[in-house]
């Protein structure tokens, strides 16, 4: 459908005007190549796990987007369809917590988006000293298990900190407010697009495995 002869390589150098290049998230070794690629004027496809699993393929989303992930690139948005499609209910929004959940990344990432080292403590120890509620971390699972599971940690929360973890998403699905601290996440601008739009964008940035091994969004993503 996408009519592109697919190579899973490295690309060729030098690359043609209209060669796609697809790499999972963007990082290290894949940073430099995807540098070079666009460098050239070639067009760079991000992939990287879901923001949120639906009820099609059994759950199996993967994100993909030009450039950058996780609201660090960009893709073609269309209007609710997508989100509705998922059959995700939204909570209604929670008026008060017992305490403020910080759930941190993990330390690497694409160049400008990467979360310092000490940003999960350094924000638990200021957010502390001006806010009433305890404040509690729940550890990256790819850096430490965390000691209970997502749903007794966000049961209670009044507010959710983030890097840019997709443990916001999820945050704004159960009605909890979210701080982002990352100069980009997939949900950044929620305050001001309003939860529902802000989803809704989400959605057209991730698709189903059946759609992918279609070409469907890479005929999408290629017409930006």
């Amino acid at each position: 459908m996408a009519g592109y002869e697919v190579e899973c390589n490295a690309p060729r150098f030098p690359i043609e005007p209209h060669d796609l290049l697809l790499i999972w998230n963007r990082y290290g070794t894949n940073e430099l190549l995807a540098d070079r690629f666009e460098a050239q004027g070639g067009t760079v496809l991000i992939a990287e796990n879901a923001y949120v699993k639906g009820r099609h393929d059994g759950g199996d989303y993967y994100a993909l987007s030009i450039h950058g992930h996780n609201g660090s690139g960009w893709f073609p948005v269309g209007g609710p369809e997508r989100w509705n499609d998922l059959g995700v209910e939204l909570k209604p929004w929670r008026q008060s917590g017992d305490y403020i959940l910080i759930a941190p990344n993990r330390h690497f990432g694409m160049r400008g988006t990467v979360m310092p080292a000490n940003w999960a403590a350094e924000t638990a120890k200021s957010m502390g000293a001006v806010q009433s509620l305890p404040v509690r971390i729940r550890p990256h699972p790819g850096n430490a298990k965390p000691a209970v599971p997502l749903e007794d940690d966000l049961a209670r929360a009044d507010t959710v900190v983030v890097w840019s973890s997709s443990v916001g998403v999820r945050a704004l699905i159960e009605g909890i407010k979210v701080l982002c601290k990352a100069p980009y996440w997939i949900c950044k601008d929620w305050e001001t697009l309003g939860r529902e739009q802000a989803l809704q964008r989400l959605a057209w940035g991730q698709w189903t495995v059946t759609e992918i091994a279609s070409g469907k969004p890479f005929v999408r993503l290629a017409s930006c």
